[in-house]
């Protein structure tokens, strides 16, 4: 029986028209899923994706949330307030518990194809700010993104404002530990590693880097790494 499952499953995701046929049947039949859309052309293109138990709440106008063919989502939600603002996931990226929160307009949240996210991430943009991050990435659990701090801090003498809201950029086949939280401006290179409980917040910009620590620091140069464990540990 699991082979014929098993079997099933593959001509499906090898078919596109299957499997844009499949997901549009898990899309609008699928009474785990909630839709709260408010106001006018906002758009969630998501043909050939499939989620459960996930939350869309849309409100404002010409927001655009884009999932590409092959995306899995369990347990994820979509929170938009605002004009303008787009979020594009990748194609075949898998994510557990995240939740994308987009607050004031023209914010832009994208991962890359390939993701892996494994636990409960918050991926959170506003004042017109971008989380941009490269393909094939893995996220561990608990992880924030924040762009901003969402309140005000204020020079005392002029009342000026001092705290902007900055983007955050994430390269390629990044793997981030658990328990990381990373602040706004934060840029990672390809092929980096952030160790748990780190605090990310500047630029990490040298491909191949271990980043660990509170706040984050490098700690090791030309590494790499892959989804196997490998024997022969030294």
């Amino acid at each position: 029986m699991s082979e014929l499952f098993s079997d099933i499953k593959c001509k499906i995701v090898n078919n596109k028209k299957l499997l844009h046929l499949f997901s549009k049947v898990n899309r609008y039949f699928n009474p785990t899923n909630q839709w709260k859309v408010k106001g006018t052309e906002n758009i969630v293109v998501a043909d050939g994706a499939f989620f459960t138990q996930c939350r869309f709440q849309l409100q404002g106008h010409k927001n655009e949330i884009y999932i590409e063919p092959g995306v899995k989502l369990y347990k994820c939600s979509f929170v938009v307030t605002g004009d303008n603002n787009k979020i594009r996931l990748g194609r075949n990226g898998v994510f557990y518990e995240t939740e994308f929160y987009v607050e004031d307009n023209a914010n832009w949240i994208q991962v890359g194809c390939e993701a892996r996210f494994c636990g409960k991430t918050q991926l959170a943009a506003i004042e017109s700010t971008k989380i941009l991050i490269g393909k094939n990435c893995l996220f561990s659990s608990n992880i924030q993104f924040r762009t901003g701090d969402s309140h005000s801090v204020l020079d005392a003498k002029t009342g000026i404002r001092i705290n902007p809201s900055k983007s955050i950029y994430i390269g390629s086949h990044v793997w981030i530990g658990s328990n990381v939280i990373c602040l706004k401006g934060t840029y990672v290179a390809n092929d980096s590693i952030i160790g748990a409980a780190s605090l990310l917040t500047g630029s990490y910009d040298k491909p191949g880097s271990m980043i660990v620590g509170s706040p984050a620091a490098v700690k090791k140069q030309e590494v790499t790494w892959r989804y196997e464990r490998i024997e022969g540990v030294k």
